[in-house]
Order: structure tokens, then C-alpha cells, then sequence
């Protein structure tokens, strides 16, 4: 059982996730956005722009161990970039990448 997974459909069933790279960086400008998520398999210019936006607005990045399409079978959407908008969730979320 993927506990990471578990807690991301509760975060989509709540509402507080966002799929999508320019999803995100609106989230991240409007100060909505409390940690992004990115997949296994994004490419490197993704990753790259991904990182620097957080990094330059201060927004905890985890690139988890599950590829796009493992994220499209759990959470109905197919992204490489999720962003969580919910502190409590986040917080979980971290917990869980840091046991894994």
C-alpha cells in the first residue's frame, strides 16, 4: 500500500491540489501554494524551472519516486508537476517522503 498516494487522492478529493506546471506557478504567485510536488520523470528544463520558481519564492520542492503516469492512475490526472495548497497536507507530505 503507497501511503504517499493515499494522502495525494485525500488532497485532490479536498481540493487543494493543482495540476500543471503553469497551474502551479499561478498558485506559487498568488501565495496559494504550500509545497510542489514533481514527478519522477519530468524532463530536465521542467525540473530546472521548476526548482529555480520555488527556490526563488521560498516554496519547499519534493521530487517524489512516482512517474506521470502512476500519478494519472492514482490521482485521474496525468501531470508532472502538483502543487498542494493546504499546510497540513503539506506537512503530511513531507513526513511521508522523508520515511520513503
Amino acid at each position: 500500500m503507497d501511503k504517499l498516494m493515499l494522502v495525494l487522492g485525500l488532497v485532490v478529493k479536498a481540493g487543494k491540489m493543482t495540476f500543471g506546471y503553469n497551474l502551479t506557478e499561478a498558485d506559487i504567485k498568488k501565495g496559494r501554494c504550500a509545497l510542489v510536488l514533481v514527478a519522477d520523470d519530468v524532463s530536465e528544463r521542467t525540473l530546472k524551472n521548476t526548482s529555480m520558481l520555488c527556490e526563488k519564492n521560498g516554496i519547499d520542492m519534493i521530487k517524489i519516486n512516482r512517474d506521470m503516469d502512476m500519478i494519472a492512475n492514482s490521482l485521474g490526472k496525468r501531470s508532472g508537476v502538483l502543487s498542494v495548497t493546504d499546510i497540513n497536507f503539506a506537512k503530511r507530505i513531507k513526513e511521508l517522503s522523508a520515511e520513503s
